[in-house]
């Protein structure tokens, strides 16, 4: 059985090397924004002549299923989550970037052993 080893390194540094090298990190924010954006592009509804957003519905009526929804869109998406939610707030590296690769080469371009 191969087991992966964990990489710890200075967060604050590595999210500067992130932001040189151009890697693009959303904060769950960021993202719920996104994901609540596809929802009212997708499933608003108009009663009478109020219209209301399909993000508030299923936020409001089912927050479990907007939940979980979520996390799939996350998922389908290729979203992942980065390390330590104390170390990082809770924020996620775009289109699947491996978290563990990228603090490999972060710490050999910075001259510091993993």
């Amino acid at each position: 059985m191969e087991t992966t080893k964990k990489i710890e390194i200075d967060a604050g540094c590595f999210q500067s090397w992130l932001d040189e090298e151009g890697v693009k990190v959303f904060s769950t924010d960021d993202l719920e924004e996104m994901y609540d954006q596809m929802l009212d592009d997708e499933y608003s509804c108009t009663i009478g002549s109020i219209k209301f957003d399909g993000s508030r519905i299923l936020h409001e009526l089912d927050p479990i299923a907007y939940r979980c929804g979520f996390n799939d869109w996350l998922d389908a998406g290729n979203y992942v989550e980065i390390g330590d939610e104390d170390l990082f707030g809770g924020e996620y590296l775009e289109d699947g970037e491996d978290e563990e690769d990228l603090k490999q080469r972060f710490l050999e371009l910075s001259g510091g052993a993993a």
